[in-house]
Parts: structure tokens; C-alpha cells; sequence
């Protein structure tokens, strides 16, 4: 199942309609974090949008540059019950999150198999 977005879900819908993002949802987001991190990526987060970047960088003239961007969402999932599950993006254009469309991923507890499968997209399928 694949929905299109033009822009990313207000936060309101991290947990649900009319709910923020739980304390269990925040623990999640910062082991993904912490495990893309040991992959070496470098990440962005915002528990308030429930959601996480990885992001390859290239060399730059006075700075790294982003090269590649993958963003991953908690977001229920109704064809699981309305549990909490990872949201993959796949944006038009690789180097931000533009004209994405969002693909179930895995479930919220599944934190190494999500970090594994966004290594493989930026670091492994693009060298």
C-alpha cells in the first residue's frame, strides 16, 4: 500500500487523530537514532512530527554537503490494528523530502530491521 502526500502529516497525526506521539513513540525515535548513528549516518528528529532523517553527506567546499535524505515516520497503521509502525518515504527527489509517497515499513519495535533497510537505501544501494 503506497499513499501519496504532497506534504508531510501535520503531527497531530503521529499516534492518531487529536494524539501526540507517546513516551513509548519518543523511546523509538531516539533508539532509531541511536542505531543510525552506529551505522554512521548522521540524523535529524522531531518527536513533536514523530519522524527521523538519515542523512549521507558529501564532501563540500567549506562544509559537508547533504547528499542523500531518507525520512522515516511513526504512524498508525490501520491495516495492523492502529498500531504504531514505521513509515518509509520515497521522495521524487533523493536529496530532500519533496513529492514523497509513504510506504508501511515495519512495526514500531523493530527498530534494528528499519535501520538496516535505510543503510541499505543510502549507503549500500547508491555506491
Amino acid at each position: 500500500m503506497t499513499v501519496s502526500l504532497d506534504v508531510p502529516p501535520e503531527p497531530v497525526f503521529v499516534a492518531g487523530i487529536g494524539h501526540l506521539l507517546d513516551a513509548e513513540g519518543v523511546v523509538e525515535l531516539r533508539q532509531l537514532v541511536a542505531t543510525l548513528d552506529g551505522y554512521g549516518l548522521r540524523t535529524r528528529w522531531d518527536a513533536a512530527a514523530g519522524t527521523v532523517d538519515a542523512i549521507t553527506y558529501g564532501p563540500g567546499e567549506l562544509a559537508p554537503v547533504e547528499r542523500l535524505v531518507q525520512r522515516v515516520v511513526l504512524r498508525r497503521n490501520p491495516a495492523a490494528d492502529d498500531v504504531l509502525w514505521w513509515w518509509i518515504y520515497w521522495p521524487a527527489d533523493r536529496t530532500s523530502n519533496a513529492g514523497a509517497s509513504v510506504a508501511p515499513l515495519a512495526p514500531v519495535h523493530a527498530v534494528a530491521l528499519v535501520a538496516r533497510r535505510i543503510h541499505r537505501v543510502l549507503v549500500l544501494d547508491h555506491h
